[in-house]
């Protein structure tokens, strides 16, 4: 279990990284893409690259500097404000209804269908 907690950890930690690059990109602040599309969209890539491909992956190691150039290069052109707005940023939600207020604050069900509940003033 502790296994994968901290493989989770690990991955959240690389799409706050992808999250970062992929809003550079994009011009706007980290906080506004959504972390929930942007990680079935890299779901999604990687589960295409394991199908399309032999598996192997490329095992050259390049230094922080040149990591941050390619992950620059792979992400250009990545940022889609449809696919990686968050919900609330689309649609503001709607204020809820109050709800009528019950004399007593309680009722049974029996006293609403009949009708002798009375509402208190708000």
């Amino acid at each position: 279990m502790l296994l994968q907690f901290s493989f989770c950890l690990l991955l959240y930690n690389l799409m706050q990284v992808v999250r970062a690059y992929v809003a550079d990109d994009g011009k706007v602040l980290a906080e506004a893409v959504s972390m929930f599309y942007l990680f079935e969209d890299v779901r999604r890539e990687l589960s295409a690259w394991a199908y399309h491909t032999d598996g192997a992956w490329p095992r050259t190691r390049r230094d922080p500097e040149a990591m941050r150039v390619r992950m620059r290069q792979l992400l250009a052109g990545s940022w889609d404000p449809l696919a990686y707005t968050k919900a609330a940023d689309k649609k503001p939600r709607p204020r809820p209804t109050p709800k009528p207020l019950l004399h007593g604050g309680h009722t049974s069900v029996q006293r609403l269908l009949e009708g002798k509940v009375k509402l208190a003033k708000a």
